[in-house]
């Protein structure tokens, strides 16, 4: 195996990772939600989600800076340590944050009824998560990704089976999962810094500011991330503001449905996020050698992974029933309708990721910042009007946690249009072509979850406990599969490309699969 991975080669081990962490997270559903309960399942999820804000506001979107530079030059050496000097600031200004905030009594504030020892644990667990995204990145920049992700498949296997087996000895709760959180990604950092310490001689060290090719760097940097500024700004304080609100309107039980909600949508997502960077990467070099056609082609890749994610979105529509009676239990049966509205929001989420890696990926920071705003300022407004209680001087909808899922897919539909549209304007193709294509490739899909539940209606089929369920949903996602398969083959279209590159894939994976069985 070569240092220098194909595109292809790393798309799957992407796409390798994106199943594995979408397995394991539906199996921590299966137990997490109800041994935590909740309020802690909330509590836990608000705490983790806050600091990963303030972790990324004080990123000041270095991070995307130094994946485009090190995609865009060979020799990056300067600009990695650079970045990973700033990260030790990051870390240091949380930590200052969290015991200023514990020491003043602002806590109570920022985090209602959340104890402080919670609150350093989270703050932990985000920065660590943030140092395993960046090196991630570099990885990714660095086209290291098949034996970064190799190794990052086999800890979270490992760490998962030490969570399970704190959960059958039921010393499982809200202190132990944030430990075990944490462990995880020391781990990941650990194995992940090894690996790119021999693959790519990854060696960070302190710079020097003084020095002239660190000033020539952080100018870069400066120059990428400052239109990005006000952005972080923005979004930390309104970005914080919907979880905050949620909280203080309805307690840590209603953060517990949304993160609920949120969890499962996400396991659609998990398919998808992980191909950004690699569209990121490729969109970024191809801008480099000025190849418009290959930048083009970089990003027709979306259409088939909207396919998946609208797959996955509609099959989860139609069996919200089993997959609640099968993760949340009857302390969640509160949460089905926002968990049904959660269901929609992976769909569009992969044209949001390609469409704002590719405004990155192509430096259109200020444009990307602007839509952002707006798009916040927006979300706002509409945030307040869906959760603030009829009794408030401006009365709301008081639609608790189901109206902050409603909120969060009305942004991300309106987001997704502004940003397409600007980026098929960089390409000189018509946005009509994508958007027909985003309303086409649903209806075979939601054709075949029509077609099933008919045969449910008409057909007794009685499914009782947790087995039953499982198997239910398998057999389902298995006959949904196949009959999407002979969809896609018949009129591949769907999924944006074309019957040679169909059958071509289709032989090098074949090829692929002979080689191993050698």
């Amino acid at each position: 195996m070569t240092k220098i991975d194909s595109f292809k080669k790393r798309y799957f081990i992407k796409f390798l990772k994106s199943i594995t962490d979408a397995l394991i997270n539906v199996c921590l559903l299966l137990f997490i939600p109800r041994v935590l309960g909740p309020s802690n399942y909330g509590s836990f999820s608000f705490i983790r989600d806050t600091f990963q804000n303030i972790v990324t506001f004080s990123d000041l979107n270095l991070s995307s800076a130094h994946i485009n530079y090190a995609a865009r030059k060979q020799s990056s050496a300067v600009a990695t340590n650079v970045y990973f000097s700033y990260t030790i600031l990051v870390g240091l200004f949380v930590l200052m944050f969290v015991f200023f905030i514990t020491l003043t009594d602002l806590d109570q504030y920022i985090f209602p009824k959340q104890s402080a020892e919670y609150l350093f644990l989270g703050a932990l667990l985000a920065y660590l998560m943030y140092l395993s995204t960046s090196l991630m990145g570099l990885s990714d920049s660095k086209i290291a990704t098949f034996g970064f992700e190799m190794r990052s498949i086999v800890i979270n296997f490992t760490m998962f089976i030490t969570l399970a087996l704190l959960y059958f000895t039921n010393l499982l709760n809200l202190e132990t999962f944030f430990i075990h959180r944490i462990l995880l990604y020391i781990l990941l950092l650990f194995i992940g810094y090894l690996y790119l310490y021999r693959s790519i001689n990854f060696r960070p060290r302190l710079v020097d500011p003084r020095k002239k090719e660190v000033k020539e760097v952080i100018r870069d940097f400066i120059t990428f991330s400052k239109p990005l500024f006000t952005l972080s700004i923005i979004g930390i304080f309104f970005g914080f503001f919907d979880r905050w609100f949620l909280q203080i309107i309805n307690g840590s039980v209603s953060q517990g449905f949304f993160t609920l909600a949120l969890s499962l949508s996400s396991i659609a997502s998990l398919f998808l996020s992980p191909m950004t960077p690699l569209l990121m990467q490729s969109i970024a070099q191809a801008d480099e050698e000025n190849n418009y056609i290959k930048m083009k082609n970089a990003f027709d890749k979306v259409k088939f992974l909207y396919l998946i994610g609208a797959f996955l979105s509609i099959f989860f529509m139609f069996h919200t029933k089993e997959i609640m009676g099968l993760i949340g239990g009857s302390n969640y049966n509160s949460a089905t309708s926002t968990v049904v509205v959660m269901f929609i929001y992976p769909i569009h989420i992969v044209y949001g990721q390609f469409c704002g890696g590719v405004l990155i990926a192509l430096r259109k920071t200020l444009l990307y910042r602007n839509i952002s705003i707006v798009s916040t300022l927006v979300g706002v407004v509409i945030t307040y009007f869906l959760l603030a209680p009829k009794s408030y001087i401006i009365p709301g909808l008081e639609l608790n946690s189901f109206g902050l899922a409603l909120k969060l897919v009305l942004i991300q539909l309106f987001t997704v249009l502004v940003q397409l549209f600007f980026v098929c304007k960089y390409f000189e193709v018509k946005i009509s072509n994508y958007i027909i294509s985003q309303i086409i490739i649903p209806i075979p899909i939601f054709l075949v979850g029509v077609g099933e539940w008919l045969i449910r209606q008409n057909i007794s089929i009685n499914v009782h406990g947790p087995i039953g369920n499982i198997l239910s949903l398998g057999f389902s996602i298995l006959l949904w599969a196949i009959l999407l398969g002979g969809i896609l083959w018949r009129f591949p279209i769907l999924g944006g490309f074309d019957r040679l590159y169909l059958n071509s894939t289709a032989q090098e994976f074949s090829t692929l699969l002979r080689r191993k069985a050698k």
